[in-house]
């Protein structure tokens, strides 16, 4: 009845590539504005939250 190990793997893989690439825009400060930066946020980890959906 639990989950599957690989998937939860996957999905934990997912989630910190989505946080190790958000941490790599704000160093490189890809986005000066602080209003495109949060778009970019909430953009990036609603993708990674429907990929683990999908897993």
């Amino acid at each position: 009845m639990g989950a599957d190990p690989a998937a939860l793997w996957k999905a934990a893989a997912i989630l910190v590539a989505t946080v190790a690439a958000l941490a790599n825009l704000r160093r490189a400060g890809a986005t000066a504005n602080p209003t495109v930066f949060r778009l970019l946020t909430v953009g990036m980890l609603a993708v990674a939250v429907v990929a683990v959906l999908v897993i």
